[in-house]
């Protein structure tokens, strides 16, 4: 049986793959709004930032409750605050930097497409 304790750690997993997801696809459709030249992609990769951040407060504010209510050791205790690391780590800031290159003329230079069209091939 597990405990409540452990439940909510699972949950805390789930929540993480969930935000990762969000964060891949984010970065997939930032890169391919640069390769196809899709401004609008490139505005809606912005505009869904929003899901990621919520996703890093609500699980920064999960790691702070499950410290202060259990206050765990050993690998718990590394798997929480790796959580924090994770959920602050600047990954969704980066997709929406290329994302705004994208939609930006002004930031984009055309001589590195071909460098983009190999590299997504790659990929």
């Amino acid at each position: 049986m597990e405990t409540h304790f452990q439940l909510e750690l699972k949950k805390l997993k789930e929540d993480l793959l969930k935000m990762a997801g969000l964060a891949e696809r984010a970065i997939s459709n930032a890169v391919e709004s640069l390769v196809k030249r899709d401004t609008g992609m490139a505005q809606k990769t912005i505009s869904d930032d929003e899901a990621i951040n919520k996703m890093e407060i609500l699980i920064d504010e999960e790691c702070l409750r499950l410290l202060a209510l259990y206050q765990p050791m050993a690998a718990d205790l590394r798997f929480i605050t790796s959580a924090i690391r994770i959920s602050s780590w600047a990954l969704a800031q980066a997709t929406v930097s290329i994302a705004r290159r994208r939609a930006s003329p002004r930031y984009f230079n055309p001589a590195s497409s071909k460098v983009l069209d190999r590299t997504s091939a790659l990929a």
